[in-house]
């Protein structure tokens, strides 16, 4: 009597797979009319079936028709509500309406989910610009999250994209400003090969800038004038490629990058060659993406990378509340406005505009009377050494505005 039960479990087992073989007739789908566009409707039907395989099976039949399934987008966002169909649903959903904008909000939902994060950061990444609706989520996952759910996350910024900032501060003094931490470097490898690298886990930060001088003169860019303070509000120090070829853990790890165990190395290559290989590939990329000092004449532009050395304690901070604090300067080197952005250039302050609470005039005295003419630039100078120090945490606003308001008084004296 076992045996014969066991004999039929067995027999409903190898029937069940048939169950879902032939799915597509219950629909009035001819074998030969299954992967074309005209069996689309009749395949959105089928997304409803009671048997979840059968969803299933739509599902991966509309992604293989592609981008003609538009007309089934709704129903597989409705047919993604259940996890175990929204695993395949998702890509479909990518393949078939990645130029649809109005898709983003359904796959960012998927992305506080730690089983679909890097599935569907995957998919904007493929979307590009068309998923810049998902940039806010996106930067916090990359600021907060670790391992492959920042790198997912990063390679997606990356393809969606950060459009450039203009800052005006006076008619005098705008400029077109782009910024964002590197997560992921591109390092060339025996061309033609390249090797994605994350570098931050290292104990470095590389930061993108881009800058366009739209002011009628001269502006200083000056890697040393980009201040980037931590979480804790301590300043970070600009690296340079001997911190880089020197930092043996890092070394290490780009060795295990170009070769995954020192067992296979390329032949006729010793460990110590090897080793000396990676440092020289820092130096070739450090070399090649750095950003210059140069004085930017009007109109001209300049883009590269800022690398930070991140502090000890940097293993339990978070980007997120990391700072860039950038002070422009004319080609004399004389203070013109200060910048505080975050690391994904969205603005705080700027230096020179942010005066609602302090308004003054430049004030002239009779000849003949002792006191001192009040020079503008000077009072100009001075405030922007104090909000210098206010951005930098080192007083208060408190503080700040007490030392200014002195500053008038004296002034009006």
């Amino acid at each position: 009597m076992k045996i014969k039960h066991l004999a039929l479990i067995l027999l409903i087992l190898l029937l069940i797979p048939s169950c879902t073989a032939f799915w597509y007739k219950d629909y009035q789908i001819q074998r030969g009319d299954l992967y074309k566009p005209s069996s689309v409707p009749k395949l959105i039907k089928a997304l409803d079936d009671k048997n979840e395989n059968v969803r299933i099976l739509a599902v991966q039949t509309l992604e293989y028709i592609g981008p003609t399934a538009k007309e089934a987008i709704p129903a597989l966002i409705k047919a993604s509500e259940n996890k175990n169909v929204a695993y395949y649903a998702l890509p479909a959903l990518v393949k078939i309406g990645k130029d649809d904008k109005a898709l983003t909000p359904h796959l960012v939902r998927f992305l506080e989910d730690d089983n679909f994060r890097n599935q569907i950061a995957e998919a904007l990444e493929a979307m590009g610009k068309n998923a810049k609706e998902a940039s806010a989520p996106l930067k916090k996952i990359v600021l907060t999250k670790k391992d492959y759910d920042q790198y997912s996350a990063a390679k997606a910024l990356d393809a969606i994209g950060i459009d450039a900032q203009e800052v005006r501060i006076t008619d005098k003094d705008q400029i077109e400003i782009k910024l964002m931490p590197k997560i992921i470097l591109i390092l060339p490898v025996r061309e033609p090969r390249v090797a994605e690298y994350h570098f931050t886990p290292y104990g470095f930060l590389p930061v993108y800038f881009s800058f366009k001088n739209k002011t009628n003169r001269e502006i200083l860019i000056d890697p040393k004038n980009i201040n980037v303070l931590d979480s804790n509000n301590k300043l970070l120090v600009v690296s340079n490629s001997k911190d880089l070829s020197e930092n043996d853990k890092l070394s290490s790890s780009i060795n295990s990058i170009l070769a995954p165990s020192i067992v296979f190395l390329p032949w006729g290559i010793s460990e110590a060659a090897f080793r000396e290989e990676c440092k020289v590939v820092l130096q070739e990329y450090f070399n090649k993406n750095v950003l210059k000092k140069k004085n930017l004449k009007v109109n001209e532009s300049i883009e590269g990378i800022v690398i930070y050395r991140l502090n000890d304690e940097y293993k339990n901070a978070s980007l997120e509340n990391y700072q860039v604090i950038i002070q422009f300067k004319n080609r004399n080197n004389e203070d013109i406005f200060s910048l505080t952005s975050g690391l994904y250039g969205d603005v705080i302050n700027i230096g020179q505009i942010q005066r609602s609470f302090i308004e003054y005039k430049p004030v002239t005295y009779p000849e003949n009377e002792n006191k001192p003419a009040v020079i503008q630039e000077d009072m100009d100078a001075k405030i922007n050494k104090l909000r210098s120090l206010l951005n930098k945490g080192l007083i208060s606003q408190e503080e700040f505005n007490g030392i200014v308001n002195k500053m008038l008084e004296g002034r009006d004296k």
